[in-house]
């Protein structure tokens, strides 16, 4: 029994790790809970109770935050339009992205972007705030 119970344990553990691949994967950004846990064979309700034993949130839940860091990752490293942030994170519009952004970090996307740290080139490699005589006039 206890043998059963510690190999029931790391499937499910198992069965965990990858529905937050399929969710890091986008999984979850066109398709609800019920579809993905069609596609690890087990049903909604236990897919969500195993997510909120192994890792204390729900599958939404992780997937906000999963599409939240995507967004925040493309705000800091690349230069794309906010329209195109929103989507390639998962976002299904801009005013949702917005929304969701700025309840987790508390300002809004636009204001995270202006206020990111550039790199100089250079032989030191300086990394300093932007400031306004950094932006375009």
């Amino acid at each position: 029994r206890h043998q059963l119970a510690l190999r029931h344990g790391k499937l499910d553990g198992q069965r965990v790790e990858r529905a937050v691949r399929l969710i890091r994967n986008g999984a979850l950004d066109d398709a609800g809970v019920e579809a993905l846990a069609e596609r690890l064979g087990i049903g909604p309700r236990h897919l969500s109770r195993l997510f909120k034993t192994h890792l204390g949130a729900s599958p939404a839940q992780v997937a906000r935050t999963t599409r939240v860091q995507r967004a925040k990752h493309l705000l800091d490293e690349t230069d794309l339009p906010m329209t195109d942030i929103a989507l390639r994170s998962g976002f299904g519009s801009l005013r949702r992205f917005n929304t969701v952004f700025a309840e987790v970090y508390k300002r809004p996307p636009t204001a995270i972007r202006r206020g990111r740290v550039v790199r100089q080139t250079g032989p030191f490699h300086v990394d300093r705030l932007r400031s306004s005589r950094d932006r375009p006039q």
